[in-house]
């Protein structure tokens, strides 16, 4: 019998040791439970907010490319600018060259302009000249009119006279005529 007594105790200490490893492990299963859930909750959470973090970081992409786009879009227009900027420089450039030489030609116009003054001045003062040559000529002009007029009263008065002498030679050579010819 003692072994059935020692069987029982030895069964009953089994027991008791089944009993307090199932208390353990019902408060491990709850410790587990407890730990599982609340692990589940900082996961979701961790989920939640990679999933929120993953929905800022794509609008903030999103923004970016938009932004870079943008940018983009900015530097080709300034480009075109800048193009436009050079073709109206280069305009710029030729249109100063031209005046440059404008310029240079306006120079050799005042050049010729004092030259020309110089020759003015040399001109009025032989259009002087002139002038009273023509005047000096205009009064030669009237005594040699009055010369004429004298010659031509003095021709007139010899006409008269000639026509005179003509006259009393038809009136000598009458009597002549009347005389035979030898």
């Amino acid at each position: 019998m003692m072994d059935s007594k020692v069987s029982l105790e030895v069964a009953r200490a089994l027991y008791a040791q089944m009993c307090h490893f199932h208390e353990e492990t019902d408060q491990q299963r709850l410790q587990s439970d407890k730990t599982t859930k609340q692990t589940a909750l900082l996961v979701q959470s961790i989920g939640t907010l990679l999933l929120i973090f993953v929905v800022v970081i794509a609008f903030y992409i999103t923004e970016l490319a938009n932004q870079f786009t943008y940018i983009v879009s900015s530097i080709e227009q300034m480009n075109e600018k800048a193009i436009t900027i050079s073709k109206q420089m280069s305009g710029m450039k030729n249109d100063m060259v031209q005046v440059n030489e404008h310029v240079l030609h306006m120079d050799k116009v005042l050049t010729n302009m004092r030259s020309i003054n110089h020759h003015i001045g040399a001109m009025e003062q032989e259009t002087g000249v002139i002038t009273e040559q023509i005047v000096h000529f205009d009064q030669l002009g009237e005594q040699a009119m009055q010369l004429m007029g004298s010659m031509n009263k003095k021709m007139s008065h010899i006409n008269q006279s000639t026509s005179h002498i003509n006259l009393r030679m038809y009136q000598i050579s009458k009597p002549a005529k009347l005389l035979p010819n030898p």
